[in-house]
């Protein structure tokens, strides 16, 4: 395999030059266009949003100086199928009973990371470079708390803190862990160039791309690297990267389930040929970017919204899908569901999915929510995309954390105290019960959440709290720490000491227990 390959080839090199009508050709030719980002993390997301934006763009401007080169920090897999196929992919659009296929051509080529670190280094230092992009979920940021504190005492960083760019060449070279090392090394070998660039997450982590510098800048001043002990330079690669690095704030949206081998093959019959990269996704889309000092391609003639200020663009959408999403995978894991619209079809979870919407009034406003909320029911509640509980549920521990326990967080902030939310409450409680990977009927399920394996003496205590003859609400407050100090994460522990949250989930767990899901669902409702 080449570390890096940066051969793109007409759609006639795969076979894709007989497209059927019913399959939509890239509309510009792949042998054209030159690279002009980089981005980290090619997953189905990235593909079928910000690439299918940069793809569209091209087509319709023809201005084909925006290839993007992907970059994939752990895993190979996808940088392998892309390799197979000339960089080109297949992404299907689905709504209902319809659906729609197509094949892009804005990837022009690949690096796996730990076969090439100082590659990935090199290129994000190139002056054909404009912007990087990145989806690393929120692990990859490695972020100790809400305030955007590096976890400095976090393995990965402590190793990369120390890495030299001479270490990860040669026989017995190391394998760098974080995005900011290979940032760093680029933004070291960028500032000869003074070359300005402009810096995009596209993660769904609060004020992304701000925590992003924030965690870089920390970064930048705690390096070992024998470079930066030189007298002045890590004072002025500080400086430069404020003058001469942008950090643009997004909303990403698009809901992309996972590719399964039934996906995969229905898929290849519908476009009559075989395709190694596949994605499916729904039809609604969007992207918000805060304006940047520099240049960026006229990515509004295709749909983009950029914006002077996406906080409550990100606000809106974070809680009122990304958190809500939740409703559906955790209450619906415990009523046996599968996909996400079949939970939605169980009445008991669409009502509670309102009322989650109307707590969230709280935080941003009875009028928005009552527009943007039945636009979130609907596509959560189409059966095209099939997605899955276990897909969204996925990294569970985290968006307990991050999104139901933020949303109760932030709605005890706005209300001076007063305002406990319930519904997300409830969710939260639903996954406590859940850590046993099994429903209330008795079945058990998978989920994908690298924390669950330390939480099995938590669970052991929710159950023993769920079943005690009087059960105190100072013991359920001691679980919540013990998750807190077992992840590392500080949301636990603070909100523990909420008695009124500790109140209202102390009935949430004695109610799911006594009656069930759907008739404590229904009480929930009835309060």
């Amino acid at each position: 395999m080449n570390t890096i390959n940066t051969t793109t080839a007409p759609v006639v090199a795969l076979g894709f030059n007989n497209l059927p009508a019913h399959v939509k050709a890239a509309g510009y030719d792949p042998k054209n266009v030159k690279h002009g980002i980089v981005h980290v993390g090619p997953g189905g997301f990235f593909m079928a949003h910000f690439a299918h934006f940069v793809h569209d763009y091209m087509a319709k401007s023809n201005d084909l100086n925006w290839g993007i080169t992907v970059a994939s920090l752990r895993s190979p897999g996808t940088i392998t199928g892309l390799r197979k196929q000339d960089n080109l992919y297949v992404l299907v659009e689905r709504e209902e009973d319809t659906r729609k296929a197509a094949v892009l051509a804005p990837i022009v080529g690949s690096i796996f990371a730990p076969d090439a670190p100082a590659s990935l280094a090199k290129l994000i230092s190139d002056k054909s470079t404009k912007i990087v992009t990145m989806t690393i979920t929120n692990k990859g940021y490695y972020l100790a708390d809400a305030k955007g504190n590096l976890d400095l005492s976090h393995h990965d960083i402590v190793g990369d803190l120390e890495l030299e760019i001479s270490e990860v060449e040669g026989e017995n070279k190391k394998t760098p862990r974080t995005v900011y090392w290979y940032l760093l090394n680029g933004l070291i070998q960028r500032l000869a160039s003074n070359e300005p660039l402009t810096i995009i997450s596209l993660d769904n982590v609060p004020e992304n791309s701000k925590s992003l510098k924030s965690g870089l800048l920390q970064f930048i001043k705690a390096s070992g690297q024998s470079e930066l002990e030189q007298p002045g330079v890590r004072d002025a690669l500080l400086a430069w990267v404020e003058s001469n690095v942008d950090f643009l704030t997004t909303l990403v949206d698009r809901i992309t389930p996972e590719v399964t081998q039934a996906f995969r093959k229905d898929t290849c019959e519908y476009i009559g040929f075989e395709a190694d990269v596949v994605v499916g996704t729904e039809v609604f889309r969007q992207l918000v970017v805060e304006k940047g000092r520099f240049a960026l391609p006229d990515w509004e003639s295709v749909g983009v919204e950029m914006v002077d200020d996406c906080s409550s663009w990100w606000e809106l959408k974070f809680l009122g899908l990304n958190a809500a999403h939740q409703v559906p995978a955790i209450v619906g894991l415990r009523l046996g569901a599968t996909y996400i619209h079949e939970a939605m079809a169980n009445p008991g979870i669409g009502d509670l999915l309102s009322r989650f919407h109307q707590d969230l009034s709280v935080i941003l406003g009875a009028d928005r929510m009552s527009v943007y909320g039945p636009k979130i029911r609907r596509r959560f509640s189409d059966k095209a995309p099939m997605d899955t509980l276990r897909r969204v549920g996925a990294r569970g521990t985290s968006k307990a954390s991050e999104r139901l326990l933020f949303a109760v967080e932030r709605a005890l902030e706005l209300s001076e105290g007063k305002e406990v939310l319930k519904a997300p409450t409830f969710v939260f409680a639903c996954w406590l019960l859940n850590l046993g990977n099994t429903d209330e009927l008795g079945n058990t399920f998978q989920q994908d959440d690298v924390e669950l394996p330390k939480l099995g003496e938590v669970h052991q205590s929710v159950i023993a709290w769920t079943r005690a003859a009087n059960p105190q609400n100072h013991d359920l407050a001691s679980i919540l720490r013990k998750i807190g100090e077992t992840v590392r994460d500080n949301r636990f522990v603070q909100m523990a000491g909420v008695d009124a949250f500790i109140q209202e989930l102390s009935w949430a767990l004695a109610t799911l227990t006594r009656e069930g899901t759907n008739k404590a669902v229904a009480e929930l409702l009835a309060r």
